[in-house]
């Protein structure tokens, strides 16, 4: 993942970051899965954006675009995401989550 970032910012807009691993290293993927972690008072991703919900994958193949348009309907909304980066309990996120 650290490769990938280095050669192209995995930061989508809106506060959200979809790192993945790089091409040349998916071969070091056993299954797809991803997680999804939260920064209520943000993390520097580089380049001046400030990031409050990443969602790290780990992908054979091309499954991280499947992961993505999954959460497509998440990613895409600014208030969902606002919500789910103010949540401040796990429950909360939970909750937020699972209504987006």
């Amino acid at each position: 993942m650290m490769a990938r970032e280095r050669s192209v910012p995995t930061y989508i807009g809106a506060g959200i970051a979809f790192p993945h691993c790089a091409k040349e290293n998916l071969d070091l993927v056993i299954k797809t899965g991803f997680q999804v972690f939260q920064f209520p008072n943000g993390v520097s991703w580089g380049g001046g954006k400030v990031v409050f919900i990443v969602v790290a994958v780990a992908a054979t193949a091309n499954e991280h675009i499947d992961v993505l348009a999954g959460m497509a309907n998440l990613l895409g909304d600014e208030v969902k995401t606002t919500l789910l980066a103010r949540a401040t309990t796990k429950q909360q996120f939970i909750e937020q989550f699972e209504k987006a």
